[in-house]
């Protein structure tokens, strides 16, 4: 039977069929391109799970933190961080990694809102090397997956374009102008099929990862502790890297503020950190040290 015979209530249901199978043929392919992941070596990493978490900005974020932690960097008001006074000799000698290079070197020339460290060209670039490690674990998706996504789209709208296409003209041709729904239904599939082509942030598997990550250190927003005690860094760096930062020289963005809000009736991160070094080695881990 030729489906484009079909009288218009018919063809409407055909159509969404097809557009239903379509959309169903294209998570089956991207679903296909998922690999097995190991993501064992994440736990231990702040900077691959703000990498996961935020991208580059989140990166920066929790370098700046880190630097603020060993006393290689203090905080100069505004909303400023700057190098630490090199006669205070308080500093930590831990090595440092890229992004935490790119933001020294940031600083040479002076004090720098946080805010604008982020969007540093040098520091931006320094932090890439982070979301490439993530992109070949398969927990951010690669160029080469996001291309793949886009070419299934492409044809997936093609086909569902051609069909629409010629049910309106045989239509028009057969004095049936009563096209509107058809139209409708065609323009909502050609939406969906470009919001498909536009890769998510994550894959599937970055997005279970982060998910386990939440609900180890829950999502409520990291409190900027002023005093960190040394032994506490590492809980706090990873806590900062799962569930954001703000306070002292982190000024909220719009997306930290959401997660903030959408974390503030529930314990977490915020709840067992937003307290000074008298929480020591408690604050952090499981993120419950501290009165939560």
């Amino acid at each position: 039977m030729n489906p484009f015979n079909l009288r218009g209530p018919e063809f409407l249901l055909f159509y969404l069929a097809l557009a239903a199978l379509t959309f169903l043929v294209l998570w089956a392919l991207d679903r296909r391109r998922d690999r097995s992941v190991d993501a064992e070596g994440l736990l231990r990493d702040p900077y691959l799970i703000a990498g996961l978490r935020g991208g580059e900005s989140d990166i920066v974020r929790v370098a700046t933190l880190a630097l603020l932690a060993r006393g290689r960097i203090v905080e100069a008001g505004d909303h400023r961080v700057g190098l630490a006074p090199a006669a205070a000799g308080t500093a930590s000698k831990q090595p440092l990694t890229k992004v935490e290079e790119a933001v020294l070197l940031e600083l040479a020339g002076g004090p720098v809102k946080v805010a604008r460290l982020e969007r540093k060209p040098m520091v931006r670039r320094a932090a890439e090397g982070t979301l490439e490690a993530l992109r070949a674990a398969d927990l951010l998706p690669s160029p080469q997956r996001e291309a793949g996504r886009r070419l299934d789209a492409t044809l997936a709208g093609v086909l569902l374009a051609v069909v629409a296409g010629v049910k309106l003209l045989l239509a028009l041709q057969r004095g049936r102008p009563n096209v509107f729904f058809l139209i409708v239904l065609a323009g909502l599939a050609m939406w969906g099929c470009v919001a498909w082509a536009r890769a998510p942030r994550r894959t599937s598997a970055g997005r279970r990862v982060l998910r386990d990550l939440r609900a180890l250190f829950g999502t409520k927003l990291l409190r900027y502790p002023r005093g960190v005690a040394p032994e506490a860094a590492p809980e706090l760096l990873l806590s900062a890297a799962v569930c954001g930062i703000a306070g002292g020289p982190f000024l909220p963005t719009l997306r930290v503020r959401r997660t903030w809000n959408e974390g503030s009736s529930s314990s977490g991160c915020g709840a067992g950190l937003s307290c000074s070094s008298g929480c020591g080695g408690s604050c952090g881990g499981g993120c419950g040290g501290c009165g939560s």
